[in-house]
């Protein structure tokens, strides 16, 4: 059988947790969620990847490229227009210099297929071999 020591530890665990559930069910909604699509200026409707920079921009993988968000606008960086290697990009990750590396991983997230590392600076894109040639 369970000790008073352990029971009393036990009321007061539950009482503390039911205690925070009605203080907190009692405040008001601190959050604001936008939602952004097409017609707000991404590129695609399909975000596979998202990820916010040392600067406070937003970066967005998607079925058709990089997206940049600042909060007010969206800009677009492509294979056709900045060199990407694929415009499908599953994931994105930012180095200690930065730079945005962008990975094509396919349609089922399997295979790699791609690395860019892209410079939000400069706005110029790398190959993986290129970066290490």
């Amino acid at each position: 059988m369970a000790s008073t020591k352990t029971l009393k530890c036990l009321y007061l665990c539950i009482q503390l947790l039911t205690g925070t559930y009605y203080l907190l069910s009692a405040q008001e909604y601190i959050l604001q969620i936008d939602h952004y699509g097409i017609e707000e200026g991404l590129s695609h409707r399909d975000v596979l990847s998202a990820v916010q920079d040392r600067k406070g921009l937003m970066w967005f993988g998607t079925q058709y490229g990089l997206n940049r968000f600042d909060g007010y606008e969206f800009n677009w960086y492509t294979k056709e227009t900045h060199g990407l290697h694929s415009n499908r990009i599953t994931h994105i990750s930012e180095d200690s210099n930065g730079r945005l590396w962008l990975f094509d991983t396919g349609a089922h997230f399997v295979y790699l297929q791609s690395i860019d590392i892209f410079d939000p600076a400069t706005g110029t894109n790398q190959s993986f071999e290129e970066f290490f040639e």
